[in-house]
């Protein structure tokens, strides 16, 4: 009786994909390339040793992608490019606050939003100056 269970459950399976080379090779799929090479441009002079320029500032780095991956080029342009015109300002998280609602701009009512802002050095800075201002504290105070 237990063979008759094994044959059925069996006999429910899809049968395996031919093992012929020629379907892996229609079936695989073409390798993705690096969005990094959207900003850069392969300088193939010298075929042992292949380079890659910046777009924006020209610097270049070793573009070989088996032996030194694309990586370094990203870095580049997340972090160290200054002329990367698609840089994002401020990848840092939002913090989130309450504003009252009477700070709001309807005006009406007590309660709360939630509202999400980012950290801005400038506005901390300023925010500061007009504490020390209007509290009429001592300079010592930031310190």
């Amino acid at each position: 009786m237990t063979n008759t269970t094994i044959e059925s459950s069996s006999s429910s399976k899809p049968p395996l994909p031919p093992k012929d080379s020629k379907d892996k090779a229609v079936k695989s799929k073409p390798r993705q390339q690096s969005k990094v090479w959207e900003h850069f441009t392969k300088n193939e002079d010298d075929y042992s040793e292949p380079r890659a320029v910046c777009n924006y500032c020209g610097k270049d780095y070793a573009s070989d992608t088996r032996r030194n991956g694309t990586s370094t080029l990203s870095n580049h342009i997340n972090n160290q490019c200054k002329k990367n015109p698609y840089k994002l300002e401020d990848k840092k998280q939002k913090i989130l606050h309450y504003l009252k609602k009477s700070d709001s701009e309807d005006g009406s009512g007590s309660g709360s939003n939630l509202v999400a802002t980012g950290f801005s050095q400038v506005a901390c800075r300023m925010a500061c100056a007009k504490m020390i201002i209007i509290d009429e504290l001592s300079l010592r105070f930031v310190e």
